[in-house]
């Protein structure tokens, strides 16, 4: 049942992320860097990219035992956190459907993280275990499309 769901829930979230992908080149702000960036996504539908995100299955047994994962926060953290995926309209993708409840348990689930100038966060292509929303700073992004080395994006 909880796999049907989770294919369930990637299939509206391709379809989702598909109709972003659509109107993103015809918005306003930034017309030209999204045609390019639909371009970009465009050409990469067909690559031999990972498919989809599973995760392996979880017994019965260890659900009786689950506890949420929370990490203590102040309510106007927790606020600002809340602010920002619900003005992004990519994190919207993610958590739009879900109840302000469900988005709270998973924002109680989020930890601080301090990342040391020049850090590799995130690479291309490795497995990914968490989830980042930046509150302070600025990141560069690198991604490799092709047989093109990796680009500034």
């Amino acid at each position: 049942r909880i796999r049907a769901e989770r294919d369930a829930l990637l299939r509206k979230r391709d379809e989702l992320l598909e109709r972003l992908g659509e109107t993103a080149a015809v918005t306003e702000e930034g017309g030209e860097e999204d045609s390019e960036e639909q371009a970009k996504i465009l050409k990469m539908k067909d690559s031999d990219r990972r498919a989809s995100v599973s995760a392996p299955t979880i017994s019965k047994e260890r659900m009786k035992t689950w506890v949420k994962p929370h990490h203590d926060k102040m309510q106007e953290v927790r606020d600002n956190i809340k602010n920002v995926i619900s003005k992004n309209d990519k994190l919207n993708v993610l958590f739009g459907h879900l109840a302000d409840s469900a988005v709270y348990d998973v924002i109680d689930a989020m930890a601080p993280v301090a990342v040391e100038a020049g850090s590799n966060l995130i690479s291309q292509g490795e497995e990914g275990d968490n989830f980042y929303i930046v509150d302070k700073g600025s990141f560069d992004i690198f991604v490799k499309r092709g047989d093109a080395p990796a680009g500034k994006v």
